[in-house]
């Protein structure tokens, strides 16, 4: 797959996610994906046409109240196209090229209380939200974490509404229960009907 398929691939994930149901921009730039599926010209369309999933929504109770689409190539494709954005923003922003062998891992953070503890750790160790444009569409936070195995963080915050969490150099520690959460809470990408 190249670059363009992935950017292509990436939008279609996004205005289709239901995390961007209401957001008046990512319904707008919807209307592409709508094209490029009747023309037949989209990848994300044809996999969801083909491998959907359908998974119970369920409650903090445990109960299911609903069920969604779910599309697991989805996932697949965000663990690389996340690290390709990175790897951009670090060239760009820090000046330097992450070695090609460099490991990461990527998890998408829905749990409120878990992206407020992260925000919390980034602002105590001179982390900060940079805004592309307006930020309406992306802003990235970046920080440091020399103390443990992960030796940096990035979170990529798309429309406002969905964050996922790009750990570099990655190893899952023990001693930190917030990212070994994080991490081994695998949120599946649910479609916007």
């Amino acid at each position: 797959m190249w670059k363009s398929e992935y950017d292509t691939y990436l939008r279609d994930i996004l205005v289709n996610d239901r995390a961007c149901a209401k957001n008046p921009l990512a319904q707008k730039i919807r209307a592409k994906y709508y094209r490029a599926a009747s023309n037949n010209r989209s990848i994300m369309a044809r996999d969801l046409a083909e491998r959907w999933e359908l998974v119970g929504l369920e409650e903090p109770s445990g109960l299911i109240s609903s069920f969604a689409k779910t599309l697991p190539d989805a996932m697949k494709r965000c663990n690389i196209i996340m690290p390709l954005i990175v790897r951009g923003l670090y060239q760009f922003y820090l000046h330097a090229t992450l070695p090609k062998d460099t490991p990461f891992r990527v998890a998408r953070v829905i749990n409120r209380q878990e992206m407020e503890a992260l925000t919390r750790e980034m602002n105590e160790k001179g982390g900060a939200y940079h805004n592309i444009g307006d930020g309406n569409v992306f802003q990235f936070a970046f920080w440091p974490r020399q103390e443990d195995f992960y030796s940096e963080v990035w979170i990529l915050n798309f429309y406002r509404s969905i964050r996922y969490v790009v750990f570099v150099a990655a190893q899952v520690p023990e001693k930190n229960s917030l990212i070994t959460s994080i991490l081994q809470s695998q949120v599946p990408f649910f479609v916007s009907d």
